[in-house]
């Protein structure tokens, strides 16, 4: 695919040229179009071990059917067209769910999450001869003393490495919560009940087979939330998105033929990928996530804003739509649905967001997207229990004093300080805060752990930040979605 990267005025208006060429070649290949037709199948193995599901859009209420569920459609587009496929699985009692194969119960394993999303080429332009595609949910038998359940299929599976387990024998049971958006294990109950307590916390949980230990075991998840703060990483390179404003893509290129459609765009503003050893004390690099949950690893019409700035906005055209999908090796990808009318109908294409290792992001279209690995990203929801890849103060030796390291810190969203980080703030009151014959100004201390949103602080930390990678994250800040009231008490500090 030809890549184009803005780097002068010169070349923006080379693209910009090009630009119009393109369409000018999209408005007179208008009728080259063409009807693909498909047929999805889901099933399952063995027969009578759970229920299947299957559709063209997500969602949180599954028509589950214990029979094989297919569906015939048709999709308008130039070329071969891709379509998304959702397929569903829910394990019957005494079973457990363990992985998606394709094309044979037997197939290559392809995901063990319940619901699985893929994204499929077809081809057949005869209703008669539609291109065909099947998934079997594969389920295993629980017929030993412990068995496990999860509560909510929506928010998390579960596993157990013994299923045949007896008196006597060691079993681990574990549990997968929908941490993409933002649900994370409670906890082990002996009952399906929400007024039952929790028999551990652990997870995963190993304990020995006895008659005191036996019986079912469910995992409880916490609601999936709408709104999440996370940071977002791609996985080749290491870096980190990070966004500097609210201008549109400004390149846009491709391929217009009856065989290939080739879309993207180059954000040469708005957008922004950073290296890692900058990430770390940049409040951009953290995202306020809003979005649909729609199940196991899948956040429909998401956004990402920092310090006022959208991601929706630096797409080029309301018809997008940002969404996040699970991969089946647990990292995430981040793509969007990009519409482009052509003879009065619309042809969807699904465009990944990328990080070529150049200066820019880059959003494209294409089979070999799907398995790029430009493509992947590992998405950090943020929690106290996170280390590497969690929100730190970027402290650097040089503004030291007594052993503490020293650096400034604005958000436009409440956090709390975990590692020992500590904040002050210059009280209105600077004309009697300010010692001018010992040249110091006196600062306030914020009591407590939590510093309010627009509120410009100097942030007191035990380290020096390392480099993000895979380090694990000293000095870090949690960000709050719920606004918080902060009392602060009075101290002397010198700056």
């Amino acid at each position: 695919m030809k890549r184009f990267y803005m780097k002068s005025a010169q070349t923006m208006r080379k693209i910009t040229a090009l630009m119009a060429m393109i369409f000018v070649a999209v408005a007179a290949n208008a009728g080259t179009g063409s009807t693909f037709y498909y047929k999805a199948t889901a099933n399952m193995s063995p027969t009578g071990s759970g229920k299947v599901y299957v559709a063209t859009q997500a969602t949180t209420n599954p028509a589950y059917q214990s029979s094989a569920k297919t569906i015939t459609g048709d999709q308008y587009s130039v070329g071969s067209a891709d379509v998304t496929f959702h397929y569903y699985a829910q394990a019957n009692s005494g079973w457990i769910f363990d992985h998606w194969a394709k094309g044979t119960a037997n197939g290559t394993s392809v995901s063990t999450d319940p619901h699985y999303q893929v994204t499929e080429e077809v081809t057949s332009t005869r209703s008669n001869n539609r291109t065909s595609f099947t998934y079997y949910a594969v389920f295993k038998q629980q017929t030993g003393q412990v068995k496990v359940y999860s509560s909510n299929t929506n928010r998390g599976s579960v596993n157990i490495d013994n299923p045949n387990n007896t008196l006597g024998q060691n079993v681990e049971i574990s549990a997968t919560p929908d941490v993409a958006n933002g649900v994370y294990f409670l906890g082990w109950k002996r009952e399906n009940s929400e007024s039952a307590e929790f028999v551990s916390t652990q997870n995963p949980y190993s304990f020995n087979v006895t008659e005191e230990t036996k019986g079912d075991y469910y995992a409880f998840f916490s609601d999936p939330q709408e709104k999440v703060y996370c940071r977002i990483r791609n996985r080749n390179t290491g870096r980190f998105i990070s966004l500097y404003g609210n201008a549109k893509a400004g390149a846009h290129q491709g391929v217009y033929d009856d065989n290939s459609f080739d879309d993207g765009y180059v954000f040469t503003n708005g957008l922004k990928m950073i290296s890692p050893s900058d990430a770390q004390g940049n409040p951009s690099t953290v995202f306020l996530r809003t979005g649909t949950p729609m199940g196991v690893g899948f956040t429909a019409l998401a956004n990402l804003s920092a310090l006022g700035v959208s991601f929706q906005n630096n797409l080029v055209d309301t018809q997008h739509q940002l969404q996040m999908q699970a991969n089946p090796d647990g990292s995430f990808k981040i793509y969007t649905i990009v519409s482009v009318p052509d003879n009065d109908e619309t042809i969807y294409l699904s465009s990944y967001l990328c990080d070529e290792g150049t200066d820019w992001a880059v959003m494209k279209t294409g089979e070999s997207s799907a398995t790029s690995t430009a493509s992947n990203w590992d998405i950090y929801i943020l929690d106290e229990n996170l280390s590497v890849g969690a929100f730190g103060a970027n402290t650097k030796a040089k503004f030291t004093q007594d052993g503490k390291y020293y650096t400034t810190m604005y958000t436009d969203f409440d956090y709390k300080m975990l590692d020992g980080v500590k904040a002050y703030y210059l009280p209105a009151e600077v004309t009697t805060s300010y010692d001018e014959e010992n040249q110091v100004v006196h600062l306030v201390e914020v009591t407590g752990d939590k510093v309010p949103a627009h509120t410009a602080v100097v942030l007191e930390c035990k380290d020096v930040q390392n480099t993000a990678g895979d380090n694990p994250v000293l000095n870090r800040l949690l960000p709050l979605v719920m606004m918080l009231i902060i009392l602060s008490l009075q101290l002397w500090v010198r700056v």
